[in-house]
């Protein structure tokens, strides 16, 4: 199950990516601020084009995190001048936000609904869309997963090693750092860690309840929303 879903996954983030052209005017722009981004501070020399602008790209002009144009600044760096080449690295972000997704329903669940959790990311149409196009909220979809995956994990697996709930937790903050590169402090970084810190009150009251039967551990000690 987990290698159909997954499969399905790699499919659909990496199936021809230059099938469909540039986007005009959305994908056009954001790949030529990312062109500048590769020239100027990746030193990709030969992406330089006679007449245009290649200066280093204000914040003004990004109007949100570098992170997104950055990721489709080394695709340009590393492979050329290409639609898919930019396109690249956000399917690869895409990859990562759903192994997230699968490792934190993985433990709070079984393989089975983890599998599932996949098999939806996969087709659900604004994760697809973004993950394949260079419109860059995929690098803050992703992040948000990866931060929210990691610091559940570390702060609410009562079962895992103090060593792997500390590698959860780097996990957690690499998210965090990926967020507030994409999107800044208040989505990127806020909305994961108020994600989990706000459920700790639930679980901490029920730390103590006795399952029932229809109620796995993982439910009764700290996921009281769960199925």
């Amino acid at each position: 199950m987990p290698a159909a879903a997954f499969g399905l996954l790699l499919a659909s983030l990496f199936g021809p990516l230059a099938v469909s052209g540039i986007w005009d005017p959305f994908e056009l722009r954001i790949a030529e601020l990312s062109r500048r981004i590769a020239l100027t501070l990746l030193g990709a020399k030969g992406l330089a084009i006679e007449g245009a602008q290649n200066g280093v790209p204000t914040l003004g002009e990004l109007g949100r995190g570098q992170l997104p144009y950055t990721s489709i600044a080394l695709g340009f760096k590393l492979f050329g001048l290409h639609e898919w080449a930019g396109r690249f690295p956000l399917a690869v972000w895409g990859l990562a936000g759903g192994l997230a997704t699968y490792a934190l329903v993985r433990r709070l669940a079984d393989r089975v609904a983890a599998s599932f959790s996949v098999l939806a990311l996969a087709s659900m149409p604004v994760y697809f869309l973004h993950a394949r196009t260079m419109l860059g909220d995929i690098v803050t979809m992703s992040s948000l997963a990866i931060a929210t995956a990691g610091l559940a994990l570390a702060v609410f697996d009562a079962k895992a090693s103090a060593a792997i709930r500390g590698a959860w937790f780097v996990v957690g903050a690499v998210g965090l750092a990926a967020g507030f590169g994409a999107r800044g402090l208040l989505l990127g970084v806020a909305t994961p860690s108020l994600a989990v810190g706000l459920s700790w009150p639930s679980c901490a009251r029920r730390v103590g309840a006795a399952p029932s039967a229809h109620e796995t551990w993982w439910a009764v000690r700290c996921w009281p929303w769960a199925w």
